[in-house]
């Protein structure tokens, strides 16, 4: 199999190198990258996918018989009856939010008024792609390919943006209280059209999770 992933994280990274300012009214600043990679489309296939409140992350790799799979899947908070525990309407900042577990300090998993906040100052660009040459190992032998990732910006007033793969989703921290479903950022084409919006999934969906810094958090 070609594995991609795990990824290094911010380990040797700053602050101010892990976020970008798009001049927010709340002042929080979004990671430029998702939770669990070194850099925008740093892991091949997608970005690290987890659980709501996991803190595993699953990666995706190419079988033998060329089918996309993921790793192991684990359900950290479903009981013996495979139902989801409950960890509360909002997990952002709690201790099963996995970005302050990771990071600490001031980041934090978005919250929904994040995400809204997102859609509401920022405009979403036509998708965009682009080339670069990978190098992996199948079977003992090194295979190198040429890999395209398309995207889309969201783009701020201040001229700062940060970039979504296409068909990207992050959690956020907050649930519906109205169906036990979680809030998460879309970005998707619709109509040859580039949408940004904020729905529902199930918990047990797997999506990406782009960290905020908050100033306001306690350390």
């Amino acid at each position: 199999m070609v594995l991609y992933g795990p990824e290094s994280t911010f380990a040797t990274m700053t602050s101010d190198q892990m976020y970008v300012d798009l001049g927010l009214p709340s002042g929080i600043k979004w990671a430029g990258f998702s939770l669990f990679e070194s850099g925008f489309g740093s892991c091949y296939e997608s970005s690290p996918l987890l659980y709501w409140g996991s803190s595993k992350p699953m990666y995706t790799y190419i079988s033998e018989t060329g089918g996309i799979l993921f790793t192991e899947e684990v359900y950290e908070y479903v009981n013996s009856n495979g139902e989801y525990m409950d960890l509360g309407d909002e997990i952002s900042g709690t201790e099963y939010d996995v970005v302050h577990k990771v990071y600490g300090g001031k980041w934090r998993m978005p919250r929904k008024d994040d995400l809204d906040e997102l859609v509401a100052n920022c405009s979403l660009s036509r998708e965009k792609s682009f080339d670069r040459e990978r190098s992996s190992y199948a079977n003992g032998q090194k295979i190198t390919f040429l890999e395209t990732i398309s995207y889309f910006e969201v783009q701020a007033t201040n001229g700062n943006s940060i970039r979504f793969r296409k068909f990207d989703n992050t959690w956020s921290g907050t649930m519906s209280t109205q169906d036990n479903t979680v809030y998460y950022l879309r970005c998707m084409p619709q109509n040859s059209l580039p949408v940004m919006k904020v729905e529902t999934a199930d918990r047990r969906a797997r999506f990406a999770i782009r960290p905020v810094w908050d100033p306001n958090m306690l350390d």
